[in-house]
Order: C-alpha cells, then sequence, then structure tokens
C-alpha cells in the first residue's frame, strides 16, 4: 500500500505553541475580565450600601414609631451597633 505508515507508527499531530500575538492575545482577555470583574464588584458594593442605608432608616423610623428605642442618642452606639431593648414580646 502506497503512502500506508507501517503499523504501530503513527503520526502524531504536533500542537502549535501559542506565538507572541496568542499570548497578547490570553493578556488582553485577562485585563478584560478583571475590569469587567472589578466594575461588577463596585456596582454590588454600591447597591449593598444603598440597600443598608435603606434598612437602617427603615428601621429607625420604625422604633420610633413603636417607641422600641425613646431617643435617637441610645440608638447609635459607639461601635454603629443597634442596642436591644427587651419591650415585653414573646421573646
Amino acid at each position: 500500500a502506497v503512502g500506508r505508515e507501517p503499523r504501530g507508527r503513527r503520526r502524531r499531530s504536533m500542537r502549535r505553541r501559542p506565538g507572541i500575538a496568542g499570548l497578547q492575545n490570553a493578556a488582553a482577555t485577562r485585563d478584560k475580565f478583571r475590569q469587567v470583574g472589578e466594575n461588577v464588584a463596585k456596582v454590588r458594593t454600591d447597591v449593598m450600601q444603598e440597600q443598608l442605608a435603606t434598612f437602617r432608616s427603615q428601621l429607625e423610623e420604625f422604633a420610633r414609631k413603636h417607641k422600641v428605642i425613646p431617643d435617637s442618642s441610645r440608638f447609635h452606639s459607639s461601635r454603629g451597633m443597634i442596642p436591644v431593648i427587651q419591650c415585653g414580646g414573646p421573646w
């Protein structure tokens, strides 16, 4: 048979290694993903801060309305935490 390789010897396809252009494209792709990741993290942080501010204002309003916390000076502690005041509920 003409053009056939002997048995036991198969031609191995050699995989080309990435050249300079391939390395540059990979670096550019990594940079784009990094930038997108940073943007997503910033947006998520901004949304979380907005939600926290809304929650805090709603909680303060609830506390004043239900007289859970009589004055705002006791509401804001030095650590930024809300002191728990037992108001005779089932908990």
